[in-house]
Formats: structure tokens, C-alpha cells, sequence
């Protein structure tokens, strides 16, 4: 569960500037 909140959580960091941005 841990792990896939570390995957979520870098994939948002990429996302989010990309779709913000």
C-alpha cells in the first residue's frame, strides 16, 4: 500500500506540473 502511494504521489509530481503548467 505504501509503495503504491510512492508511485501515485511521483506520478502526480510529473503530472500535476505538466497539466498546470
Amino acid at each position: 500500500m505504501r509503495l503504491s502511494f510512492i508511485v501515485f504521489s511521483s506520478q502526480a509530481t510529473i503530472i500535476l506540473p505538466l497539466t498546470g503548467d
